[in-house]
């Protein structure tokens, strides 16, 4: 790490201004060869991202920030062992080590393609934590398809913009980027740095373009993985080198299943052949054994023959098995956590929901242990195929009318619930209008039939602002992109508000 106190980068680089007159008088005496390796010397820690004391208004804050970086680099050098005991992952390793190249200087963007559930991001994280200290700057991005709905109400180049911007931030540790004006910095400021960026499920074209589109904006050796569902996106971006997550062999899947039932890859002694009929009724994709595994972990061999399981091995219903385990209160959480809360910092969670679940700590360390949720970067994690479940759940509340609902997470229910002036729609807690989403209403009463209303995000367009006059005064959080207003209405006065945002508003 670098710290350019009171003196220009250029200056050291080059030897010139004030610095490079001291930098003359400090070689008097020495050989010429002292002062080549100094000047090398300088001219490599010039490259080096690092700080620049004028960017600080003061020199207290600046130490505080600089400070708290050095924790955080020196937390995420730290071994790590998150992924002891992880099966198959050596195999996985094997077949991409090929593709990456690491000890060439070429520049490489390499594709971990497969279906939902099959452990991509998993083998994703396992391959940055082993290599990432080798690289000068390195950055893990999850969960790109969520993070671009931020962008929707931008036009596609500020879209670009905005992620380049975001990468760019996060590779240097930078959160204060200015004079963000063109797509060409990433170049300007990644060329000549060999770095590891790993971009995690991506599902369009223009995210690749933004972050990562050319191999020239980065420097000899760095690699670039991208995660997908859609090998399409691959292809478009001409990515050649791509690694595709196969089903993991019925040995693997059976250690798999072992090491979240048991704790160990093999079968505990007085189980006799349980543990296989369940993998060969479940199927071999990851997320389903691992959900099942923390099922039936600590259950006696009689609580395994109890648990009825002659049922089909479709993902769906072994996911339904699991939550249909949970007692009530950690089932509402999971519906929660599903419907509006994936994605969000622990404590938020635990704040906003105090008044909704009994315990809440309790619960999400129970929805762990079981494997339905995980925890990264303090943030809270949920499978697309288990938010997929719980949507399923709250839809089958009342098929017919959605207004009877916990939670919308469509844009036509949410539209019917706001159109129709006669539903009772005390039922809804909360609701999502979803970057793509339009919702064609106009009128200012929309949310006067919501009583219970305590959680709305809103990121689409369609929504008149004035609707604010008329919103349940439980409301614990609000977050809407866009809002048109300069200022709320003096009725809006929501009591238990927890966590407020209204980025690109007017406000």
């Amino acid at each position: 790490m670098s710290l350019f106190y009171q003196v220009e980068p250029t200056h050291v680089k080059k030897q010139t201004g004030d610095f490079g007159k001291v930098f003359l008088k400090t070689c008097r005496g020495k050989t010429k060869k002292e002062i080549r390796r100094w000047k090398h010397a300088l001219t490599e820690v010039a490259q080096i991202a690092g700080y620049h004391s004028k960017n600080w208004k003061n020199e207290s804050e600046m130490i505080e920030d600089i400070a708290t970086d050095v924790s955080n680099k020196l937390n995420l050098s730290a071994p790590s062992s998150d992924f002891d005991g992880l099966v198959g992952m050596e195999s996985q390793m094997t077949e991409l080590e090929p593709l990456l190249q690491l000890d060439s200087d070429e520049v490489r963007k390499i594709g971990i393609w497969g279906p939902p559930g099959i452990g991509k991001t998993t083998i994703a994280r396992y391959l940055f934590n082993r290599h990432s200290k080798d690289f000068q700057l390195n950055v893990f991005i999850d969960n790109i398809k969520r993070k671009y709905e931020t962008t929707a109400c931008f036009d596609d180049y500020s879209a670009k913009l905005y992620l380049q911007e975001q990468l760019i931030s996060k590779l240097t540790n930078v959160t204060d980027i200015k004079n963000f004006s063109h797509l060409g910095i990433a170049k300007e400021r990644l060329e000549d740095k060999k770095v590891l960026v790993v971009l995690d499920d991506v599902d369009r074209l223009v995210q690749v373009e933004a972050m990562a589109k050319e191999t020239s904006w980065f420097g000899p050796g760095s690699q670039i993985i991208i995660t997908t569902q859609d090998q399409n996106v691959l292809k478009a971006s001409g990515i050649n080198h791509i690694h595709r997550v196969n089903l993991p062999s019925y040995h693997n899947a059976l250690e798999i299943f072992c090491m979240y039932a048991f704790g160990q890859k093999d079968p505990k002694d007085g189980f006799s052949d349980l543990p296989y009929k369940i993998v060969s009724l479940v199927g071999k994709l990851p997320l389903g054994l691992k959900v099942m595994g923390s099922y039936f972990r600590g259950m006696s061999e009689q609580d395994w023959i109890e648990a009825h399981l002659d049922r089909d091995g479709e993902i769906a219903s072994i996911l339904k098995f699991s939550y249909d385990s949970l007692c009530d209160e950690d089932k509402r959480l999971f519906l929660h956590i599903a419907s509006f809360f994936n994605g969000e910092k622990f404590d938020i969670v635990e704040g906003c929901l105090a008044k909704c679940v009994s315990d809440v700590r309790h619960g999400l360390r129970v929805l762990t242990e079981k494997s339905l949720i995980s925890k990264f970067l303090g943030t809270i994690e949920m499978d697309k195929l288990l938010v997929e479940l719980a949507r399923k759940i709250v839809r089958e509340q009342s098929v017919n009318e959605p207004g009877k609902r916990q939670f919308l997470t469509d844009a036509i229910g949410v539209g019917e619930v706001l159109s129709d002036d006669r539903a009772d729609s005390s039922s809804v807690v909360g609701f999502t209008v979803g970057t793509f989403d339009e919702i064609t209403w106009t009128s200012e009463r929309a949310f006067e039939r919501l009583s219970n209303l305590q959680f709305l995000r809103i990121l689409g367009k369609g929504v008149n602002p004035r609707s604010m006059n008329h919103m349940s005064q439980k409301l614990r959080v609000l977050i809407w992109h866009n809002f048109k207003m300069t200022c709320f209405p003096t009725s809006f006065n929501p009591k238990f508000r927890v966590k407020l945002k209204m980025p690109y508003s007017k406000a």
